[in-house]
């Protein structure tokens, strides 16, 4: 058995508990030394007798999110595009992906955004009650890129053999402007000064002599 096996199996006892309120599932996740055990690795390697300890928590079902997914993705009345409707609602997932997005770029010290990082660990620590599904990340990230609101780069990772995939803000894309309050031309909302005085190229050039 695996630690995948033996969270599932945990999980299951406990959805049998009469106090689980309907349209909602449990989630197991066993730990030792302050992180998550690999879920592939053998059952034997979590041993609460040592003190490792298993984290349960409720989560709605894949299937009442998925509803309501799929609602917020129909096409709005007639002479507006679903991308305008999004824009109308402050609550929709598509404005808190990239609001999330905008702001894990901001933190200190992060020169990129990791998509697993971001998608897997970073939403599931925010406020908005679609993140703690997997499957409703997975589908809100790929809706995201696939429109152009967020886009994916590579950069290379020195501890393994493939490059690491990255997500920013495309800032140039009118939606995602639109939902962070820039302006899409300008993308970070800079607009160019004119300075006096020739091209700061002639001067470097004749500097160079």
């Amino acid at each position: 058995m695996t630690i995948r096996e033996l969270e599932d199996s945990i999980a299951r006892k406990l959805a049998e508990l009469p106090f689980i309120p309907q349209g909602f599932r449990v989630c197991v996740e066993l730990h030792g030394n302050q992180r998550r055990k690999r879920r592939s690795a053998s059952a034997e390697n979590w041993q609460p007798t040592r003190g490792e300890h298993g984290i349960f928590r409720l989560e709605p079902c894949a299937d009442s999110l998925e509803s309501e997914f799929d609602q917020m993705n129909q096409r709005s009345p007639e002479g507006s595009s679903a991308a305008d409707s999004k824009l109308k609602s402050p609550s929709d997932p598509i404005r808190d992906l990239i609001g999330a997005l905008a702001k894990a770029e901001a933190i200190p010290g992060y020169q990129f955004i990791a998509l697993k990082w971001f998608r897997d660990t970073y939403l599931p620590r925010q406020s908005f009650g679609w993140a703690v599904n997997a499957d409703i990340r997975k589908k809100l990230v790929a809706e995201a890129i696939e429109e152009g609101l967020i886009l994916l780069g590579k950069i290379p990772n020195p501890r393994q053999p493939y490059p690491t995939t990255t997500v920013r803000v495309n800032r140039n894309n009118a939606v995602s402007a639109a939902v962070l309050g820039i302006d899409a031309h300008s993308g970070w909302g800079f607009t160019p000064i004119e300075l006096p005085g020739e091209p700061i190229s002639k001067t470097m050039l004749r500097d160079r002599g």
